[in-house]
């Protein structure tokens, strides 16, 4: 069943996604910063009007970086490509990148988690960006503080470019006729230095791709001396299936559909054929429809070696408020290691759903199965359809109750044990153990 899983042009994606501040930068962790002139040079920063805030917006010197990265890499595939323009989105908590493709607007986003992040699109070039990686900001224009509070460099004034103007009245972009031919000038510099710097880097950030185009896979910390373990489980009901059992590749979906990829840390394998996370790791997953719906269910057999906090074990999670989601998590309540499944539906009043499953601590070096599912149901008196959530542990269902919402409306990609999108709790949402595997199917909708 497994095959070569090609992406078209990843090659090239791979030698675009290298660090933009070269040997100097640091890791991506951003806690080393290079002196400020450099910095202030290769970023075009105002020393003296530039200062760290832990928000994002239009006066985030990030803005840059991910016009001139977006540019880079989708010229490689359409040359008259080019970013004029990004705006942060408070509602969708993201960047909107506004690229003019000869003579015509269209629009990408960037997702930002610490100081990460990746290109996406609802439309325009999804078939170029849902796939890819992520790349890592420069030190120059994210860290973290002695806390591990992430920082961005920001500016007094917003960030623009100058070679354009909005339009509110048309609602159209318009170049600025007095500034048009230098500010044009200035933006190919800009990208050609850019892309000079992307060059000359030592070290690819780019997670995605290699140079034989094929899918870069998750390769376990250590590499053991055992054999490859195929699943002899039946998984012809399930869409989605990480079973766990090759050092060399981690992700891996039984599918083929929906690879997981490297999302922080060192994961690593055990030869028994399980993910080992360290409680600093974890795994990544691209959003897709695969995802998507109303009815769904979802099986996770695990093993905790240490306590968490808010240990996330799959996690469909987004960042802040006002998106579905849903999360199988570890909690630590007054001491104890309680499993729960939290759901959100955004036009449900109120906030997460807490579930408990079952009221005993999970108990640390044992294996437990959890399994949950969200189906409709039928009422034979009227024909009306309602849905319930069961939850069940190592077999025994612990948690029976109808749910009125519908979490379909997933923004976000998913996690295997960490936070994907890099919120303010970030470093509070590690699980440390093992998995043995997670498999996850639609539930068909009734008519």
């Amino acid at each position: 069943m497994r095959k070569k899983y090609w992406l078209q042009g990843l090659a090239i994606a791979m030698a675009l996604g290298m660090s933009a501040c070269g040997d100097d930068e640091s890791s991506s962790s951003g806690k080393v910063v290079p002196p400020a002139e450099t910095c202030d040079e290769s970023y075009d920063i105002n020393g003296d009007f530039a200062y760290w805030k832990a928000d994002l917006s239009d006066f985030s010197f990030v803005k840059k970086e991910i016009c001139e990265r977006a540019t880079s890499y989708i010229q490689e595939y359409i040359e008259t490509a080019v970013c004029v323009d990004v705006r942060y989105d408070d509602y969708e908590e993201r960047f909107e990148i506004t690229i003019l493709d000869d003579g015509e607007l269209k629009h990408l986003y960037a997702q930002i988690w610490g100081c990460n992040f990746n290109l996406g699109s609802d439309g325009a070039y999804y078939s170029l960006v849902n796939a890819m990686g992520h790349w890592t900001f420069s030190s120059c224009l994210c860290k973290e503080d002695a806390e591990g509070n992430v920082l961005y460099r920001q500016s007094a004034d917003k960030v623009t470019f100058p070679e354009i103007e909005w339009s509110s009245s048309s609602e159209e972009w318009e170049y600025s006729s007095e500034d048009a031919d230098e500010s044009s000038s200035s933006h190919q510099k800009y990208l050609k230095s850019s892309s000079s710097r992307l060059e000359e880097s030592s070290s690819s950030e780019f997670e995605e791709g290699s140079s034989s185009s094929e899918r870069e896979k998750v390769v376990a910390a250590t590499i053991q001396n055992c054999m490859t373990k195929r699943s002899e489980a039946d998984l012809s009901s399930y869409t989605v299936a990480y079973e766990f059992n090759d050092q060399y590749d981690l992700g891996y979906d039984e599918f083929e559909r929906n690879f997981a990829y490297l999302g922080v840390g060192n994961p690593d394998f055990d030869c028994d054929g399980y993910l080992v996370l360290d409680g600093e790791s974890g795994l990544k997953i691209l959003l897709s429809d695969d995802f998507k719906n109303k009815g769904f269910e979802v099986e996770v057999r695990f093993m905790a070696t240490a306590p968490g906090d808010l240990a996330n074990i799959f996690v469909a999670e987004p960042p802040g408020g006002g998106q579905d989601g849903w999360q199988i998590r570890l909690d630590n309540v007054g001491g104890k290691q309680l499993l729960r499944f939290h759901i959100r539906d955004t036009s449900m009043p109120g906030d997460w759903v807490e579930n408990a499953i079952g009221d005993e601590p999970i108990a640390m070096d044992e294996w437990h199965t959890v399994r949950v599912k969200l189906f409709p149901s039928k009422s034979e008196m009227n024909g009306s359809i309602s849905y319930f959530l069961n939850l069940s542990l190592d077999g025994n269902l612990r948690v029976a109750t109808e749910f009125k919402g519908d979490v379909s409306q997933l923004n976000y990609g998913l996690g295997i044990g960490y936070d994907s999108q890099g919120q303010s709790s970030y470093s509070r949402r590690f699980f440390t153990g093992k998995i043995d595997y997670i498999r996850y199917k639609a539930l068909p909708e009734l008519d």
